[in-house]
């Protein structure tokens, strides 16, 4: 009597177990092409636009910083020779 209704179980499960083990793969499919579109996107993301990344480095090599010494103005030249002169 066990055995029988165990049997039953069984073999319920393997009928239903086919269908869904199609449905199971499907989604895992579905799964697995979503993950990689993902990834794919981020990436792009991330990574950016390389033409603007170099046009940006090329830019900043021609840049100069500025620098600690002062630069003098015609204007403090004038005031300096002044004080020179009458000195």
């Amino acid at each position: 009597m066990f055995g029988d209704k165990l049997k039953s179980l069984i073999d319920r499960n393997k009928e239903n177990s086919s269908g869904n083990d199609k449905k199971k793969i499907e989604n895992l499919v579905f799964l697995v092409v979503l993950l990689i579109i993902t990834v794919v996107a981020i990436n792009i993301v991330w990574n950016g636009n390389k033409e603007k990344s170099t046009k940006q480095e090329i830019n900043d090599k021609t840049k100069k910083l500025a620098s600690d010494t002062v630069i003098e103005t015609s204007a403090e030249r004038k005031y300096k020779n002044r004080f020179r002169r009458k000195a």
